[in-house]
């Protein structure tokens, strides 16, 4: 039994997410069709390829099918795809098509390293694919990819665009146009160097070194209205009304034109420039085909997904990869009395639940920042319970009821941990390793005191699996390579297996290893020696063991399988994995009793009592959006300062000047402010979608962590908060709580309509109420989160003030990398 899947809650979020892929549905402003790639929320893993069906406000897996062992590329769409439904995607390794909207995909360029792709309509009722070959030909279909005729051409390419039956790819110094759908070409010498080009049916457009070049194959001439070098160029449907043309530097942009290019002016996005990207931080420009009339253009880039439908003149980042992203999932060794289970989100920080998943609660505090990238739940050497978090160069504990966290630092300089794992003699040997993303594995002898390192510097560790005996430790890293240690950890040797640009997994139990690979399945009863599972050579996406012999296996293109006790893999639960693929698994420490699981899968959370038969949702009903130093856009004016403060929910708080204003879009049923209270601070007037619903003073004694505002009970849609400032002195945001669902005890309503004070109570509850705790245990306890020093590039332009309701996520966002 499957019950219903709870969709993203927000449309706010932080750089950086980058969005490399993009697919824009000439229809989107009727069908919200957009399909783009995601990095998950671990960046060590594949990326994944998603969906939306409502412009990119929530997104679905699109995998089903898609057993790409290496690096996605380009992604496009049929200029007819709202009625044909075609799409192509190219990988590293293989081109692969779907002709349902991306919901399956089947392999049409195999065992080809590819890079751009372009559908085409061939101007007779017919498509050509398009889809280039590094160091090789363009390749061409006229028959969705039954077939294929190699195209010769300069190379490398580093665009490639079509309008109607006319197509332009391009090199670094030379645009190659076709007018008959890429059957042949002629070559265009360009005297400067080429980044990207767009194209109508008589004018090209090529974003170059020394600026913006614009004409046609008899001449290309510079644009006065933009400097270059400009990296990325987009013109609107119906140029030859609407005059319109859209660019952007290396880090500044979007630029909009209404007069065919010959002036700009600078519309900037609610993104903040990341300085993890050199060059290059906006990919592209796709339009709505009825841009003339709808204004909706959306750019993909480094720092996140926005889209603009007020024809450039504001943008809304879209949430891609939300703070409620699960990355870990750990269950109490004494869950069978305690029921209780921990799960670590992406930025969210941590959800606890005491009762095997009914309801959550928030507990942050003491947190230092908003990610846990691992955890695992275990016995200390007294015989009592504590849990380990791995989280960004720091190690955290915390003991029942995991109200408060205790950071213990790795050696200075280290950062992005991935994974954590502890000896299965932890209590009497203090022995646990974790892995990190640039600086190999690190090892503790005396309960996380004190680490070491034990390898050198490599990639990152996709995984680690104690053997039964306690001493042999088999590891995974996110290129496929495999590391083996016969003295716990001590020492190391790398494996000669190898699968290059898929992440290796592997797990353990008294029968050996189960090893997932972008290659396949392979047992081995020591960690040296493999054995290939029959029939299971796609890419592996998990695999997991309970202990009891019984293992768990994810296939990437789609599918869960388990095995019984030695017994052949077996497909379980289609229901489950039609909605997407479970990435973390969390155990029953009485697995063999009790036969309870759970996995997180992106935002969701489901549960199984019959060893995976059949599925319970269990996913959080509350979101809190921690970091705030990218996300929370004031206006006009940025936040001027953030305070610190011990209880604040990871560490800090922001601060409002007086004379700006907060927004942020959402879509949920409800929405909660968190914030400090002092005599120093100031007063608010509070909208929701757009009517004044509260007043709010945050003059009070000074408490931390107090939920000043809620309104919920709204009905399930896109709503909007608005805070603005209405005296002299400044206000503060700790976090915004979003609900997904009507929270117990409140009522749906049909949207704001009444007004009035609303003051501090101390409470998690609704202020002006007695206070209570929510009755499903989702409270706002005293957290605390990242150290908000996002370390981000300052944009060379000033701020603009916004002009329409910006997409938050209310919370310092930490630098994250691609």
């Amino acid at each position: 039994m499957i019950l219903p899947l709870l969709a993203s809650a927000s449309l706010a979020h932080a750089p950086h997410d980058p969005t490399y892929l993009l697919g824009v549905s000439p229809a989107v402003a009727t069908d919200g069709f957009v399909v783009m790639s995601r990095l998950p929320s671990q960046n060590w893993r594949a990326e994944d390829l998603v969906a939306s069906m409502d412009g990119g406000v929530t997104f679905s897996y699109a995998f089903r099918g898609l057993e790409n062992r290496r690096k996605l590329v380009d992604v496009s769409l049929s200029p007819r795809f709202p009625t044909d439904g075609i799409a192509f995607v190219t990988s590293e390794d293989a081109g692969w098509l779907s002709t349902d909207a991306a919901q399956t995909w089947s392999v049409a360029l195999p065992s080809t390293t590819l890079g751009l792709t372009e559908i085409v309509d061939d101007g007779s009722g017919g498509l050509v694919i398009l889809a280039s070959e590094p160091g090789g030909p363009l390749w061409r279909s006229t028959d969705l990819g039954v077939s294929w005729d190699p195209i010769a051409l300069a190379r490398p390419l580093v665009t490639l665009t079509s309008y109607g039956p006319r197509v332009v790819a391009a090199s670094a110094s030379a645009l190659y146009v076709s007018d008959d759908a890429g059957a042949s070409f002629t070559t265009v010498p360009v005297p400067d160097v080429i980044y990207d080009v767009a194209i109508t049916d008589t004018e090209i457009a090529v974003a170059a070194e020394s600026g913006l070049l614009l004409g046609d194959t008899g001449g290309l001439t510079r644009s006065p209205g933009i400097e270059g070098p400009v990296m990325t160029v987009g013109i609107a449907p119906d140029f030859a009304t609407n005059h319109t043309v859209f660019a952007a530097r290396e880090v500044v942009g979007p630029y909009v034109s209404t007069d065919g290019g010959a002036s700009f002016e600078l519309s900037r996005s609610t993104l903040l420039p990341s300085d993890q990207a050199g060059g290059r931080h906006f990919y592209s420009f796709q339009f709505s085909a009825d841009y003339t009339n709808d204004g909706i253009v959306f750019s993909n880039s480094f720092e996140g997904l926005i889209v603009s439908r007020d024809f450039g003149a504001s943008w809304i980042e879209l949430d891609t990869r939300p703070p409620a992203l699960v990355n870990a999932i750990g269950l109490s060794p004494d869950y069978a009395n305690d029921h209780t289970l921990l799960v670590g989100s992406s930025d969210g920080g941590m959800w606890v639940s005491s009762d095997a998943g009914a309801s959550f609660r928030i507990t942050n505090n003491d947190m230092k920042l908003s990610t846990v990238y691992d955890l695992e739940m275990v016995f200390d050497e007294n015989g009592e319970q504590e849990a380990v978090l791995a989280q960004n160069g720091n190690m955290t504990w915390g003991v029942p009821p995991y109200d408060h966290w205790e950071l213990r630092s790795l050696p200075q300089g280290i950062d992005y941990t991935t994974r954590v794992a502890l000896s299965p003699d932890w209590a009497n040997n203090g022995v646990g390793l974790v892995g990190t993303r640039y600086y190999g594995l690190f090892r503790t002898s005396d309960h996380g005191a004190s680490w070491t390192s034990v390898t050198s510097n490599g990639t990152g560790l996709s995984s680690i699996a104690w053997g039964a005996d306690g001493t042999t430790v088999l590891a995974g890293n996110n290129f496929g390579r495999l590391f083996l240690s016969t003295d716990a950890g001590l020492t190391w040797v790398t494996l000669p297996m190898s699968i290059p640009g898929a992440p290796a997994w592997v797990t353990a139990d008294d029968d050996g290893f189960l090893i997932g690979t972008g290659g396949g399945l392979f047992t081995s009863p020591d960690g040296a020696s493999l054995t290939r599972v029959d029939g299971f050579d796609h890419p592996i996406h998990q695999v997991e063991a309970t202990g009891d012999g019984t293992r768990y296996v994810v296939v990437r293109g789609g599918g869960l399988y388990r095995s019984d006790a030695g017994g052949p893999l077996t497909q379980i639960a289609p229901s489950l994995t039609e909605i997407g693929l479970p990435y973390e698994f969390g155990v029953s420490p009485t697995f063999a009793t009790d036969g309870t699981l759970f996995v997180g899968m992106d935002e969701h959370i489901f549960r199984s009592t019959d060893r995976g038969d059949s599925w319970t949702e269990v996913t959080p009903t509350r979101i809190r959006y921690e970091e705030d130093c990218q996300a929370l856009r004031p206006s006009p004016s940025l936040i001027s300062n953030r305070l610190p403060r011990a209880g604040a929910s990871i560490t800090k708080v922001s601060l409002i000047p007086s004379d700006s204003a907060l927004d942020f879009e959402f879509w949920g049923t409800g929405i909660a402010w968190i914030a400090p209270t002092t005599p120093d601070l100031g007063e608010a007037d509070v909208w929701v979608d757009g009517a004044v619903v509260g007043h709010v003073s945050l003059q009070a004694p000074e408490a931390d962590q107090v939920e000043v505002f809620r309104w919920d009970g709204l009905p399930w849609d896109i709503h909007s908060l608005h805070i603005e400032a209405t005296g002299s002195e400044p206000l503060a945001v700790d976090a915004i709580d979003l609900f997904r669902v009507p929270e117990p005890g409140t009522t749906t309503t049909d949207g704001p309509t009444d007004s009035g004070e609303t003051t501090p109570t101390g409470e998690t509850g609704d202020p002006g109420t007695t206070g209570t705790d929510p009755t499903d245990g989702t409270t706002t306890s005293t957290d605390d989160d990242d150290g908000k020093g996002c370390g981000c590039a300052t944009p060379s332009s000033p701020v603009l003030p916004w002009t329409a309701l910006l997409a938050l996520g209310a919370v310092v966002r930490r630098r994250r990398a691609s």
